[in-house]
C-alpha cells in the first residue's frame, strides 16, 4: 500500500510478503513508517502480544477488508 493511503484508526495486516501477516491498528503517521497496534498476537513468542505497537513501512500494509477483520477477530 502506498503512505498517503493510510489513515488513522485504518485496520490493516502487515507483514513481509512470504511470511507472517498480523491485523493492526494505524496509531499514528510518521512521515516514512506507521505505527501499527497489534489487534492479535504475531509469532510464537510470549513478548508480542496484542496491543504492542510497532513501526511498520507502508509497503508492508495490506488494509484489511472488513469480512476479514470479523474472520480474524474470531480465531
Amino acid at each position: 500500500m502506498k503512505h498517503n493511503e493510510g489513515t488513522i484508526g485504518m485496520q490493516v495486516y502487515f507483514g513481509r510478503k512470504k511470511g507472517q501477516k498480523t491485523l493492526g491498528e494505524i496509531v499514528k503517521i510518521n512521515p516514512k513508517k506507521f505505527k501499527v497496534k497489534t489487534l492479535e498476537d504475531r509469532g510464537t513468542s510470549n513478548r508480542n502480544k496484542i496491543g504492542d505497537v510497532w513501526t511498520v513501512p507502508a509497503s508492508l500494509c495490506t488494509p484489511a477488508r472488513a469480512d476479514n477483520v470479523v474472520e480474524a477477530m474470531t480465531h
